[in-house]
């Protein structure tokens, strides 16, 4: 079972890396910062862009389980492939995802990376 895990681990960090790579070739002028926040289960991302547009408020925020992840297409994608993904939450310039506490960012956040650059 660990040697499972193990494998899944590294074909799921192999994809990632494929997918951060593969995107910055493609769009060498998006640069995501990261910013830590209080919360050590979450961390920060301002892709340079507008992430929620004005007509759709101030704030989006959804959790796993709540059925208004639907209304956004991103944090749908975020929460289908990123298993250990809680919570999304979407201000006009950032988004900022809070993960499980028994997971790694050394593990989520290439994934994420990949996810917010497609």
């Amino acid at each position: 079972e660990i040697l499972q895990n193990c494998k899944m681990f590294l074909g799921r960090l192999k994809t990632a890396e494929t997918k951060a790579f593969s995107h910055f070739k493609s769009l060498r002028s998006l640069f995501i910062q990261t910013e830590e926040t209080p919360n050590p289960n979450s961390i920060k991302f301002h892709p340079g862009i507008t992430v929620l547009p004005e007509k759709y408020g101030s704030g989006f925020y959804c959790t796993r389980n709540d059925k208004e992840r639907n209304r956004s297409p991103l944090a749908k994608k975020i929460f289908s492939e990123i298993d250990e993904i809680q919570g999304v939450f979407m201000g006009r310039d950032f988004i900022t995802l809070t993960k499980d506490s028994d997971s790694s960012w050394n593990i989520i956040q290439p994934i994420s990376l990949g996810i917010l650059m497609d």
